[in-house]
């Protein structure tokens, strides 16, 4: 009878300690996946990568899990040109010959977009910072709340194959969505444009300034605390890269919201 009560007591404990078990996943799991739920904590994600290493691509796909706004920097860059202002001209004319517009008109851009409601509970800036001026400025705006969650996805792709991905790119010229040649924005529908700076030519010049400017940049976050720097392979598909990016940022929002502070890891069990 002892053992009979012993076991039975035994039983009804593993059941209730289960059951807080799973009541606890999905509780993190719902949390994880509706980030703007968090009361005291913003997700800012950088996306930091070489031309057709996925940012874009990748932003977009954040943007819809974690309902954020997606700030693409070259998309409001190229809608400047379009407008034909005078700033556009001459942002128009640096970019089709593959340099940098100056890192000042770059951070006016950004600081009038990110100035913007949608971006309250925090974003995903795609295309800067491009330098030192400019991860110094995005530093400074980001680092005035310290219950922020600043991610930085360094997007590491080989140089053979971001020039094969240049070839078959496309871009949708209704609403800039990436694609590929020959096919139909599964956005909107709309129909592809060949972007004027994907040409070898200019694409080689782009790819030179990138890496030029990229480890400066780099190399400045990784001497600030407060922002973590997740590098992941990205030669993979759009479901295997997506994947291991988001578990890196479920990760991180996890532990920063439950302990109220940013742990360094190397991420290897996650992202490789």
């Amino acid at each position: 009878m002892i053992i009979k009560n012993f076991l039975l007591n035994f039983i009804k404990k593993s059941l209730i300690f289960l059951l807080l078990i799973v009541i606890t996943a999905c509780s993190k799991q719902n949390a994880l996946t509706n980030n703007n739920n968090y009361k005291d904590h913003k997700l800012y994600i950088i996306m930091i990568g070489a031309p057709s290493s996925g940012k874009g691509t990748h932003a977009s796909i954040i943007s819809k899990k974690y309902k954020i706004p997606h700030i693409s920097v070259g998309d409001i860059m190229r809608d400047e040109v379009k407008s034909g202002s005078k700033l556009g001209r001459e942002m128009g004319d640096i970019m089709q010959k593959g340099g940098l517009v100056p890192p000042q008109i770059t951070m006016e851009l950004i600081n009038n977009r990110i100035s913007q409601k949608d971006c309250r509970n925090g974003y995903i800036l795609d295309g800067a910072p491009r330098s030192r001026y400019q991860a110094e400025q995005i530093k400074n705006i980001l680092s005035k709340d310290p219950n922020n969650v600043n991610i930085i996805l360094n997007l590491d792709v080989s140089d053979n194959v971001l020039k094969a991905r240049m070839i078959k790119r496309a871009e949708c010229g209704k609403c800039n969505a990436g694609m590929i040649k020959g096919s139909i924005c599964t956005n909107c529908h709309g129909d592809e444009v060949i972007r004027s700076d994907d040409n070898p030519r200019t694409f080689n010049k782009r790819l030179t300034t990138y890496h030029k400017h990229s480890d400066a940049v780099i190399d400045y976050f990784k001497n600030h605390s407060n922002f973590i720097i997740v590098d992941i392979k990205s030669h993979g598909n759009v479901e295997e890269v997506s994947k291991k990016i988001t578990n890196s940022i479920d990760y991180f929002i996890s532990y920063i919201t439950e302990n109220n502070q940013v742990m360094k890891s190397s991420l290897e069990n996650i992202i490789n």
